[in-house]
């Protein structure tokens, strides 16, 4: 889906510095038309260059993964903290919150630290932003899956 961007906040709105608008600081001048994402303010524009269109294309699945785990994190939490500690309800909840957590440990490995940004010029600030709000929210979800795996130990005892 594309859009023009109005101004520089409503593009990056997570950016509390937005930059100049030159083509070197990865910030696409008001009028850019870009990609943007389910997430707001996540714009591949077309001003950037190539290797950083590849890097912000890699961020940008890495995104839409992320939003999956965290969306079922969120689904089995509730459903474990809502269960009255029935074990073989809660048992596959645990492999499958376990198998997520291994997905989301490989996808911090593989989808946000193997997206260099040392060679990057026109959308340097931008993926080092994306990347840095990636982990922020793997942390997030690490902590929710340790609390969730903790209340199906208290539950069932194991």
């Amino acid at each position: 889906v594309s859009r023009l961007a109005g101004s520089r906040e409503e593009a990056f709105p997570a950016m509390a510095n937005p930059g100049s608008g030159s083509a070197d600081d990865g910030i696409p001048a008001e009028g850019t038309i870009g990609q943007q994402t389910g997430r707001p303010g996540f714009i591949v524009s077309s001003r950037m260059s190539s290797l950083s269109k590849a890097a912000m294309e890699q961020l940008q699945g890495t995104d839409a993964q992320l939003g999956s785990i965290e969306a079922r994190v969120q689904e089995i939490s509730a459903e474990v903290f809502q269960a009255q500690g029935n074990a073989d309800c809660l048992g596959p909840l645990k492999v499958e919150l376990a198998m997520l957590e291994s997905q989301a440990k490989q996808l911090e490995t593989v989808g946000v630290d193997d997206v260099y940004t040392g060679e990057l010029n026109t959308g340097k600030v931008l993926a080092k932003t994306t990347k840095k709000e990636m982990l922020a929210r793997l942390e997030v979800l690490f902590e929710k899956c340790d609390k969730t795996f903790a209340a199906i130990k208290s539950k069932t005892g194991s």
